[in-house]
């Protein structure tokens, strides 16, 4: 139909224009890895958009490297290549800008995934480190020298819950129960 064939001409800039316009997580960094996608293949239909050209623009950013910001310069190189978790963040949000244009049935149901056949880069597993007891408290009382005096508090919630910076800043009074010694989290990083 017409309005099918007005909708594969529709370029990846728009798309990413469309998907932001909508987006309501909480990433910031997205827009800037969307900023890449966007300069390279923004003026590309997105049923044009092929598993060749995301590894072609996957290798010109990981050659590229990262990028610092430069008062008086602007954005200028890091001198320092990008993490594989980074380039995987970049793909991931490209995935994420397309299954957008698939559930808004921007691209037929048959239409098969740039992303099919690209492989992500292997990630470092990280360290796992466990304080004991008495670690734990020597980084407390650290904490309670800094000029911030709700750091101490935050630090032993971190420590008994798990909860990451983010929820334990978002808890309210209300969102605690003193007598139970429970705290309530409304939303957390994954939702």
């Amino acid at each position: 139909s017409e309005v099918r064939h007005v909708e594969l001409e529709m370029n990846l800039k728009t798309l990413i224009d469309a998907y932001m316009a909508s987006y309501e997580g909480r990433d910031p960094s997205l827009v800037a890895r969307l900023r890449f996608w966007r300069q390279r293949l923004g003026d590309t239909p997105i049923a044009d958009i092929d598993a060749d050209m995301v590894e072609s623009e996957m290798a010109h950013l990981a050659e590229r490297g990262a990028l610092k910001y430069v008062r008086g310069q602007g954005i200028v190189s890091a001198h320092r290549p990008l993490s594989p978790a980074t380039l995987n963040r970049h793909l991931v949000a490209l995935g994420s800008v397309l299954g957008y244009a698939r559930r808004r049935r921007l691209l037929p149901r048959a239409h098969v995934s740039p992303l099919r056949g690209v492989e992500k880069s292997r990630e470092s597993e990280g360290r796992l480190i466990y304080l004991s007891e008495e670690q734990a408290e020597r980084v407390i009382a650290c904490a309670a020298t800094a000029t911030w005096r709700k750091l101490p508090a935050l630090i032993r919630m971190a420590f008994t819950t798990g909860l990451r910076s983010g929820a334990l800043k978002g808890l309210r009074w209300r969102d605690l129960d003193l007598e139970t010694g429970r705290a309530i989290v409304e939303r957390t990083k994954n939702g």
